[in-house]
């Protein structure tokens, strides 16, 4: 494909040339791409489950993560959830202890930003928070509500854990801190 281009680009080059100041009112380029939609688990910025309750679930291949089921309608006021295992982060940690997880499935190395949009809050709690881990490295970075985290250099085909906490102290019975958790990816400089 590259050749190709590159002989489309010297052709091109020729007739511009050729041409001198003639100038041309359209031109048509026809090229192939490769796009599919696939599961969260196997896309480019792959996500998975790492437990075996309610709260994560892999519903149609995409990761949510609820707190309302069949049974439950949210969290308790004055209570903090925690999915994963925040005691085993600097040590003995292993993708058992994390509520999901995150892999470069990029061909290249990857920068990730990381952050929780919709829900904003005038308290000084972290209501929902996630903790990106290195199982080799301890914490990474941290993402809430308020501020964003980063990811430098994810090599192809690594994966780091992420950790939940929602804390719902200062916050009252019908409240709303529903957000979307934004992944964005950006192949390293």
């Amino acid at each position: 494909m590259r050749k190709e281009m590159l002989a489309v680009g010297v052709a091109l080059t020729l007739v511009a040339t050729a041409f001198g100041a003639s100038a041309f009112t359209s031109t048509t380029v026809d090229t192939s791409s490769s796009i599919q939609v696939v599961d969260d688990s196997n896309a480019l910025v792959g996500l998975q489950d790492q437990t075996n309750g309610d709260i994560v679930d892999t519903n149609g291949g995409r990761l949510v993560i609820k707190a309302s089921n069949s049974m439950a309608d949210g969290v308790n006021q004055n209570s903090t959830v925690e999915i994963g295992n925040f005691e085993e982060i600097n040590s003995n940690f292993n993708a058992s202890d994390a509520a999901f997880s995150l892999t470069n499935n990029a061909s290249t190395s990857q920068d990730y930003t990381i952050s929780y949009d919709g829900y904003t809050d005038d308290n000084d709690v972290e209501n929902v928070n996630f903790t990106v881990v290195d199982a080799e490295n301890g914490v990474v970075t941290s993402v809430n509500e308020t501020s964003e985290g980063t990811l430098t250099d994810i090599q192809s085909g690594h994966t780091r854990y992420v950790l939940v906490r929602i804390d719902t102290t200062k916050l009252s019975s019908g409240d709303d801190i529903n957000g979307t958790l934004s992944i964005e990816a950006t192949s390293s400089a």
